[in-house]
């Protein structure tokens, strides 16, 4: 071959060679694929109150986890007078004398502490629920108040406060510190059990 036609065909295969490699780099600058839209939703912590109650005796507190996140959950027992019309009257009103139900445990401030977190439910029919607050077969009998002493009826509100159960250091962070240690204590034998069926 004469050098024209090598001069030719080196020039030919440089050209092709550059604008294959220019293509390629062309197609894949301009390429691209769907876009893909992540949408995280944060965890919702509830809890719901569910009584019996007649009128004048309360055999049953539980509190239903009605949120997404596995929770713990406590109560606060407020006592206070009512009048016929529903009202609020003075007067005294101090909480029922009670034993508190399997799993549950009162600290000095006047929180019943629920000693098991409840996990989250796919429904409102199958909510995990605590156990009852008041240890059967017992009672929480409101007292009707003589009007020498006041008057009224006394009523029970019961405030239920949930909080997700992980990580821990939320829990530490707004219960007291011995409702954790008891927490923590139950949390250890479970460890312990489990390690031993192994």
């Amino acid at each position: 071959m004469d050098g024209k036609k090598r001069g030719f065909v080196l020039i030919t295969s440089l050209l092709a060679v550059f604008l294959r490699t220019a293509g390629t780099t062309t197609a894949f600058l301009v390429t691209r694929s769907e876009s893909i839209e992540n949408r995280f939703q944060a965890a919702i912590v509830a809890c719901e109150v569910e009584e019996e109650f007649d009128g004048e005796e309360k055999t049953s507190i539980v509190v239903k986890n009605t949120g997404t996140a596995t929770a713990y959950v406590r109560v606060k027992l407020v006592s206070y007078r009512i009048n016929d019309r529903g009202e609020h009257i003075g007067g005294m009103a101090e909480v029922p004398a009670f034993l508190p139900g399997t799993g549950w445990r009162a600290d000095e401030r006047g929180y019943y502490y629920y000693r098991y977190p409840l996990a989250p439910s796919e429904s409102e029919e199958n909510s995990e629920t605590t156990g009852n607050l008041i240890a059967p077969p017992g009672k929480m009998v409101l007292k009707l108040f003589p009007e020498e002493d006041g008057g009224g009826r006394q009523v029970v509100e019961v405030i239920a406060e949930a909080i997700q159960s992980s990580p821990m250091d939320a829990v530490k962070d707004a219960w007291p510190e011995e409702i954790i240690d008891w927490l923590s204590a139950d949390m250890q034998q479970e460890k312990a059990s489990d390690a031993d069926g192994m």
